[in-house]
């Protein structure tokens, strides 16, 4: 979770991409433990940014700065240097990958992660490879490719053994796509392995950044159950994961996790055994207001699929008038239904 920010700090200091420029410049187009240092820093920052900034404000200096590193593959250095200097590499198209996910860009986040893959296969990271894995599944289940999205989460176990990339590829790889893929039992065993070796590491408390190269925090891993259990129609665990989560994602500054909670939270309200179409289209404002001004692909499109159920379940005033309010949140028009 990133760290509270001091009130009116803002442009006392410098960004770290506008320090890395500098370091850049003192480094007379070499590569140098300083540099490697500084590009480290840079991506922390892009995680702890992310979820706040989004890809509309980040993405553009992440390419520039992913331009520059390649210019500096093919310089001779120190042959840690060079190990490292690939990994960082690997990570920024990692990160553009996953941006281009949110933007809705599929082709560049495929392109992007099978660059990162390679990379990550240059530097010998296999850390970072079971990562760029659970990107691309990440990819391809948001392109709704749920066959692939499980096979580049499988493939990534093979890389993350029982690490901490071994709970993002279970709980947000497998089991959502398993569960896609009406496969129930498949998507539990996935479930519970992600809580399993949680248990045997040290998460951090409060939300993980969506980004983190690091281990999912407990509320990530409860509200990708969640996920996983609304595919399958098990409302009562949706409510019951969900709604735990809830408050650690309020008390952080991600805005998509606090609307993608609800949205899970509004559609288990709207399509469980007892259906409240009032209190699921209050939920949902909720998600639609936290993110008005930041929409990603994941927030837009549960709140299409929101959107679509109410309208095909219910026939009621107060059900017709969510299903316009979404459209118009969407800037879709009647004609895109």
């Amino acid at each position: 979770m990133p760290a509270a920010r001091s009130v009116g700090s803002e442009g006392l200091v410098e960004q770290p991409s506008v320090i890395l420029a500098r370091i850049r410049e003192n480094n007379d187009a070499s590569v140098s433990h300083a540099l490697l240092d500084t590009l480290d820093l840079y991506v922390s920052d892009v995680v702890a940014r992310y979820e706040e900034e989004g890809p509309l404000t980040l993405a553009a200096d992440v390419v520039r700065q992913r331009r520059w590193v390649q210019s500096l593959i093919p310089l001779r250095m120190q042959p840690r240097c060079g190990a490292r200097l690939l990994a960082i590499a690997g990570q920024l198209s990692g990160l553009l990958s996953y941006m281009s996910v949110n933007l809705g860009r599929f082709s560049s986040a495929r392109a992007y992660g099978i660059e990162a893959f390679q990379l990550a296969d240059y530097a010998e990271d296999r850390e970072l490879k079971s990562w760029v894995r659970g990107t691309q599944s990440f990819a391809e289940f948001y392109d709704g490719q749920y066959r692939k999205a499980l096979a580049y989460a499988v493939d990534g176990r093979r890389f993350a053994s029982r690490g901490p990339q071994a709970v993002r590829l279970a709980v947000n790889g497998e089991a959502r796509a398993h569960a896609k893929l009406g496969q129930t039992q498949e998507a539990e065993q996935a479930i519970g392995t992600a809580y399993e070796v949680l248990s045997d590491l040290s998460p951090e408390p409060g939300m993980s950044s969506c980004v983190s190269f690091g281990l999912y925090s407990e509320a990530r891993v409860a509200s990708n159950a969640a996920t996983a259990f609304l595919a399958l129609g098990r409302t009562e665990q949706v409510l019951d994961l969900a709604g735990r989560a809830v408050t650690i994602v309020d008390a952080s500054p991600s805005v998509w996790s606090q609307a993608l909670v609800r949205l899970d939270l509004a559609t288990a309200l709207a399509g469980g055994d007892r259906p409240d179409v009032e209190q699921a289209a209050d939920v949902a404002r909720q998600a639609m207001r936290a993110c008005q001004d930041n929409q990603v692909e994941s927030i837009r499109q549960r709140t299409r699929d929101l959107a679509t159920m109410v309208r095909e379940k219910f026939d009621d005033p107060c059900a017709e008038s969510f299903v316009d309010e979404v459209y118009t949140w969407l800037g879709e028009g009647r004609g895109n239904r």
